[in-house]
């Protein structure tokens, strides 16, 4: 059985690996381990986007019984932007949650969302006014961003979102890599590996994690960033789905960065995982 990070990971695991090696890049490689901080609770609202009967019933087998884990609507925080919480959206996270949905299904899924998250996070880029003269001879008063774009993926999951970025984002555009091991009994994260573009300092980073769990390891891909000179407001952590622990660790360290997401969940399971284990060859989704 894998779990729905797997099914991330399957998508673009390859071309992760084969994109490593960009000339114009610092590597780092060294395991650390970080530990977050106890945290003060962010205030949520109390209603919920999805009832007991719309999440797939794997949730109460799974669970034993116990309720499902909840998804939280409206979430409110200065520095946090989640999706509209509309019909298509929810259908297709339906589908990214549901126990039965193929590996080629998945990665076509995870895609359209993606795009939506990168969509949501370019909006969040400075601007400045411009004009142009439309095929028309008439003068069009609209804006161009003016801060370039590093996508930097956190291996091997985060790769399945740089198609999106390369897609939405119409101006330069570099990659980095960082590749963090979470030990299994522990849950803490060690550094293994990181690749970063020269210039990267004077970028706004894409932080590309499809999950957000306990947030240990989007914490030490935050550091390793900021230690290349990349000012905590020019970080946007862009991912599918967090959890309400993961968001708060995230904040609890790095109050200025900025966090794109499709949804919040309350709870992680017992081994701090967003998703209960789904028994799909997700990793086949290349």
């Amino acid at each position: 059985m894998l779990s729905m990070s797997a099914g991330f990971e399957g998508i673009k695991e390859s071309n992760a690996m084969a994109r490593v090696t960009n000339r114009d890049a610092k590597v780092t490689s060294y395991p650390t381990q970080l530990i977050c901080p106890a945290l003060t609770l962010i205030p949520f609202r109390t209603d919920h986007i999805m009832s007991d009967e719309t999440i797939p019933a794997i949730w109460h087998a799974e669970t034993n019984g116990n309720a499902p884990p909840k998804c939280r609507k409206n979430f409110h925080h200065p520095q946090v932007t989640v999706l509209p919480q509309h019909n298509h959206l929810l259908s297709l996270m339906t589908i990214l949650r549901d126990a039965e949905t193929t590996a080629s299904r998945f990665a076509e899924v995870v895609e359209r969302v993606a795009e939506q998250l990168v969509g949501a996070a370019l909006n969040l880029l400075p601007t400045e006014n411009a004009d142009v003269i439309s095929p028309t001879g008439t003068t069009y008063r609209g804006v161009r961003q003016t801060q370039d774009v590093c996508g930097v993926s956190i291996l091997r999951a985060g790769a399945s979102l740089e198609n999106a970025v390369r897609r939405c984002y119409t101006g330069p555009l570099s990659f980095g890599k960082i590749l963090i091991q979470r030990d299994e009994t522990t849950c803490l994260p060690s550094l293994l590996y990181s690749k970063l573009p020269l210039g990267i300092e004077t970028k706004t980073v894409l932080i590309l994690e499809p999950m957000l769990a306990t947030g240990g390891s989007a914490c030490t891909a935050i550091k390793v960033i900021k230690d290349r000179g990349v000012p905590e407001e020019n970080i946007i952590f862009v991912n599918v789905l967090s959890s309400q622990r993961g968001v708060q660790t995230l904040f609890s360290r790095f109050p200025s960065i900025r966090l794109v997401t499709a949804a919040v969940d309350e709870e992680l399971t017992p081994r701090k995982l967003v998703l209960r284990k789904r028994p799909n060859a997700l990793n086949d989704a290349n």
